[in-house]
């Protein structure tokens, strides 16, 4: 929910702050993120556009961006002209460290090279810290989790679902639906189930909003 959200930017270190309010306030997925590059970015018009060959169903898309995460982006893009190899560690970790340095890449790790491996280890240590349960391997958040969440909370405040799918790269707005629905029936047996005298098993059906790694 959104003090789930809230948590999580106020836990998470500098680094991981731009990357996770770009997850929740565009609902855009994890390749497309960690592939995205500051001339995808139009600073000017304020989206940004997701290249066909990072999409999932490689269709290029825009997405806008709100005005704090605009702020943020810009600050990286500024941060990128002085980012420099790091060629610390053992050697083969150095060369890794260094072939891999990028300053196109808008969000980089600690070393200045794309975000891939150890993204979902580091959202795992914030909501440990932000106290949300079930962000764990093997758990029911992960990252996607986010996804789900940006599609559920747009939509409970007012969006209109077609606007939604064409932010989120749905091929049809009935898939866009199809995760609303599944996390708006889990949040009502949810409701029923925090009653001190009552306990709701969820059926089959009803899946997590971390399970939503297809949509």
């Amino acid at each position: 929910d959104a003090g789930e959200v809230e948590a999580i930017f106020q836990h998470a270190p500098d680094v991981l702050k731009p990357v996770l309010r770009m997850f929740a306030c565009t609902g855009i997925r994890h390749d497309e993120l960690v592939e995205m590059q500051f001339s995808d970015i139009d600073f000017e018009r304020k989206v940004v556009t997701v290249r066909s060959e990072t999409a999932k169903n490689r269709t290029e898309r825009e997405i806008p961006l709100e005005d704090d995460l605009l702020g943020m982006l810009n600050e990286l893009r500024h941060q990128a002209a002085f980012r420099q190899p790091d060629a610390t560690g053992p050697a083969h970790v150095a060369a890794g460290k260094v072939r891999n340095f990028s300053q196109d890449h808008v969000f980089v790790t600690g070393a200045n090279t794309p975000w891939r491996h150890h993204l979902l280890e580091r959202f795992y240590s914030v909501c440990e810290a932000a106290g949300i349960e079930g962000a764990e391997p093997g758990g029911s958040v992960d990252i996607h989790a986010l996804r789900g969440t940006f599609i559920t909370l747009a939509i409970d405040h007012g969006a209109n679902p077609k606007a939604v799918q064409g932010i989120v790269g749905h091929k049809s707005e009935r898939m866009t639906m199809g995760v609303y629905a599944k996390a708006t029936e889990r949040g009502k047996r949810d409701a029923v189930s925090a009653l001190p005298f009552a306990k709701v098993s969820h059926p089959a059906h009803i899946v997590r909003l971390g399970e939503q790694k297809t949509a």
